[in-house]
């Protein structure tokens, strides 16, 4: 594991947000404090970006959506799919669908 950690921080390190996120959900080889670092960074890298790759497309998939630094991330994730639960005229779809009926009232 020790080159592919040295890939994955040089390549947080060089801009790579595909390396951030990765290195964000991998708790048994990262403190929790570079994890959230690392969260941060993919963020923000994505951010930053005009024309969004294929990894900051689907960020919040890509950091540990249990790290506070992923909240962003996983907004636009969340009101996706919390769009996806409403009829046209915004009420909530009386659907058996099962992530619509999980998500919150």
């Amino acid at each position: 594991m020790d080159q592919a950690s040295t890939f994955l921080t040089s390549g947080c390190a060089a801009g790579d947000p595909a390396a951030c996120g990765t290195l964000s959900k991998l708790p048994n080889f990262w403190p929790t404090v570079e994890r959230h670092a690392a969260a941060a960074r993919a963020i923000a890298l994505c951010d930053a970006q005009g024309t969004k790759d294929s990894i900051c497309d689907s960020l919040g998939a890509a950091v540990d959506p249990m790290l506070t630094q992923a909240r962003p991330a996983l907004r636009a994730r969340y009101d996706t799919l919390a769009q996806s639960c409403l009829t046209p005229d915004g009420d909530l779809r009386r659907i058996a669908s099962r992530r619509c009926t999980s998500m919150p009232r």
